[in-house]
């Protein structure tokens, strides 16, 4: 039986790989009727070296594999179907992949293959948030502890923007009065405006004042793309007292920790198509993160409004989000929370585990045995 792609090790014809680089066609089309059926001749695992939409240097060749489907008609040996899918294990994947299955010589199953999220992306321990901290504080400067009036109580306090830790008992807490800390990510494209947030921000600035129960705010935007300079000077003149943006490029194994660390998640992906779903929301819920995403069209199959988050349409309905999600912050009665206690219950499948329950089933000794020859 076959596992997960990560232990398949199957040698890809050169068809294959023509067919999976486009440099080749499958061979002449079927002239016959198709009552004379069809053979399933060449199923392959291919390694994909470049996978399109993977803000990620961890991406290998063991990250994602295709699989070259042909299948002929067994009178004239003319195509019927070709179909390439790709599968992917690690942290930046598709929203869904659809295998189409022989189930006798004239009819196809389609099981359709939801992406979830890897078992990494998950609430990051106050420790390890502590560690992560300390370490970003180094070089960006909204993670350093803010300088406050009153002295630290004692030298074996060590703390950054949001935690702290006693050295002499090893305690971690969060710090009194932290900032939220929003997190989003791009490939800093003209696929996802940024103008949005950046406005958002300018509301939530101005109303929060001492009067206000709003508390301080970091903006975290990742990833790295053609637009990043010029938002990065957009924010630079906006000049925020109560808000403050960095836009680091993180290393592979931070990324899942700080959005398990996060308060809130914002996307601003707007899908083309109406049709593909964010996969970095798949993984904010996978840290049961709640997240406040701009709408399109099938963005309510996976963010549910008023559960697991919220969904915006402009600057002034995100900026009305943020500041009923931080009113009073941190608070456990706040539909922040509530949205993450959700998230909880909902409990949903990781990757290995869709894996195991979609896919697994549709594969027997017999195909293995076809692959191989």
């Amino acid at each position: 039986m076959v596992g997960s792609p990560r232990a398949s090790t199957f040698e890809a014809s050169s068809e294959a790989r023509a067919l999976q680089s486009g440099s080749m066609r499958a061979g002449p089309l079927c002239t016959c009727q198709l009552g004379s059926g069809v053979q399933f001749v060449n199923a392959e695992w291919v390694p994909s070296r470049n996978v399109p939409g993977v803000p990620s240097p961890s991406c290998t060749t063991e990250t994602a594999l295709s699989f070259s489907v042909v299948i002929r008609c067994q009178h004239c040996s003319g195509v019927l179907f070709t179909s390439e899918i790709i599968l992917h294990q690690h942290l930046f994947t598709s929203s869904y992949c659809t295998l189409i299955v022989p189930s006798n010589p004239l009819h196809y199953r389609a099981v359709t293959f939801h992406d979830k999220p890897a078992s990494f992306f998950k609430e990051t321990p106050l420790r390890v948030q502590h560690q992560l901290f300390m370490k970003l504080a180094k070089d960006y400067a909204p993670f350093k502890a803010q300088l406050v009036a009153e002295p630290l109580l004692s030298d074996d306090v060590e703390q950054s923007a949001f935690t702290q830790l006693d050295t002499r008992s090893g305690t971690v807490t969060h710090g009194p009065g932290r900032p939220a800390l929003l997190i989003s990510s791009t490939s800093w494209t003209e696929d996802e405006d940024f103008s949005i947030l950046l406005k958002a921000l300018e509301e939530y600035e101005r109303d929060c004042t001492e009067e206000a129960k709003l508390p301080p705010l970091v903006c975290v935007v990742t990833g790295k793309g053609p637009l990043k300079e010029y938002y990065q000077e957009q924010m630079a003149a906006l000049h925020f007292k109560h808000v403050q943006m960095c836009t680091p490029w993180l290393e592979a194994e931070d990324y899942p920790l700080l959005l398990g660390s996060a308060d809130l998640g914002v996307c601003l992906h707007k899908s083309s198509s109406g049709l593909d779903l964010p996969m970095k929301v798949v993984d904010m819920f996978g840290c049961y993160l709640p997240v406040c995403a701009v709408h399109f069209r099938c963005l309510h199959e996976l963010v549910k409004h008023e559960v697991n988050g919220l969904i915006f349409r402009d600057s002034s309905e995100l900026a009305e989000q943020l500041k009923m999600l931080f009113w009073e912050f941190p608070t456990e009665k706040s539909k922040l929370n509530f949205f993450r206690r959700n998230l909880r219950t909902a409990k949903q499948l990781q990757w290995d585990e869709s894996w195991e329950q979609a896919i697994f089933p549709l594969f027997s000794s017999d195909l293995v045995d076809k692959c191989r020859t």
